[in-house]
């Protein structure tokens, strides 16, 4: 009797030890300007885990235990399954985008979007652009130039040429035909100890491309804490979960 309970003790443990090593660090943003409905989340032992996910800022870090490479988020209301998340191998530290399928689409009522939370793609005091629009964009950070064709995603150091403020001009820009319309002009500052967001994504109704800047305090291995995100435009971000 000793020796199995012996058994079951070690094997719990092994199995608490598997779950931990699966688990991924998740921040949630919502990418829809009303208000999202409440999700839930499964912990590693079945415990429903309630998700709040803001609309113009980070969430606060969830550990999410995925099965299978797949982390589904359900509906609160209901159950249903609201987003299928497929997170990609070795990725410990995870932003998470949902945004809200397309009018009358097949399945899940959001999709899910998947980018690593790690410094080669958000290098100190610099910008994390992506292109989640159906047609290149062109992104302007201060002289530097990026063409972004849809679902790519690319890291931009922090500004040289920055005014007295610290502020550098960002436009956007749309190709219609051979020319590109401009889609947003502002100017925003760029400091050590933050990283930048800038997103560009479809709206639902108007099939219009929309743009979001906001900024997040830097994460790093010592510090946890999470900075309320600060919107300039509007929002989006991507990578399919099937």
């Amino acid at each position: 009797m000793r020796s199995l309970w012996i058994f079951l003790f070690l094997l719990t443990t092994l199995e608490s030890k598997a779950a931990g090593s699966n688990e991924v660090n998740c921040r949630f943003v919502c990418l829809d300007l009303s208000a999202p409905p409440e999700f839930i989340l499964s912990s590693a032992k079945g415990v429903d885990v309630k998700l709040t996910v803001p609309t113009n800022s980070l969430s606060s870090i969830s550990h999410c235990t995925p099965k299978g490479g797949i982390l589904r988020v359900l509906a609160a209301n209901n159950r249903e399954v609201a987003a299928v998340v497929a997170m990609p191998a070795k990725m410990r530290s995870v932003i998470i985008v949902l945004v809200a399928s397309s009018r009358g689409a097949v399945g899940p009522a959001w999709q899910a979007h998947v980018i690593e939370d790690s410094p080669k793609n958000f290098q100190d005091g610099g910008v994390l652009i992506a292109n989640f629009h159906n047609q290149d964009i062109r992104f302007t950070i201060g002289k530097t130039e990026l063409e972004l064709p849809p679902l790519e995603v690319r890291s931009s150091p922090r500004p040289s040429l920055l005014d007295d403020f610290n502020m550098a001009a960002v436009s956007t820009q749309l190709q219609q035909g051979s020319a590109w319309t401009t889609i947003t002009e502002t100017m925003l500052r760029f400091v050590p100890g933050y990283r930048y967001l800038i997103f560009a994504t479809t709206d639902v109704d108007s099939g219009r491309p929309r743009i979001l800047n906001f900024h997040d305090v830097k994460i790093t291995t010592q510090t946890l804490e999470v900075h309320n995100a600060v919107p300039t435009n509007h929002l989006l971000c991507s990578t399919n979960g099937t």
